[in-house]
């Protein structure tokens, strides 16, 4: 049998003989695998001010890719952040030793929770 693998259909699509562009979720793609994933809170000190604080050392070496989201004042309401640009005055960077946060002209105060995932795949440059 030469297929085999997980496959998710879209609606209405028999998963069995399904092709790939008919799949949600189609394992002869490459999909991004998770190393490290958590969250952390943070509560900016100073009146619009710049600052930064270390989320999590990761350990691989090599910039990985990454996916971050935060909610502001448990508002209830996640952004989606990119390490190329920035959401609400908050931004992630990654390296090849760390993820940072990074907090612009916030109110003393605000509480920041971000939720990050961490990917083994390295960012292509």
């Amino acid at each position: 049998m030469s297929d085999y693998g997980l496959k998710v259909s879209e609606e209405g699509v028999d998963a069995k003989v399904a092709t790939p562009e008919e799949c949600i979720i189609h394992s002869g793609y490459p999909h991004l695998k998770t190393v490290i994933s958590g969250t952390h809170e943070y509560e900016v000190l100073v009146n619009n001010a710049i600052e930064t604080d270390d989320i999590v050392e990761h350990g691989l070496s090599y910039v990985p890719s990454i996916q971050a989201y935060i909610e502001i004042d448990g508002d209830g309401k996640w952004r989606a952040l990119s390490i190329w640009g920035f959401s609400d005055s908050v931004e992630c960077k990654i390296n090849s030793t760390k993820l940072y946060l990074y907090v612009y002209g916030r109110s003393a105060g605000t509480k920041i929770k971000v939720k990050y995932y961490i990917f083994i795949d390295k960012i292509e440059t």
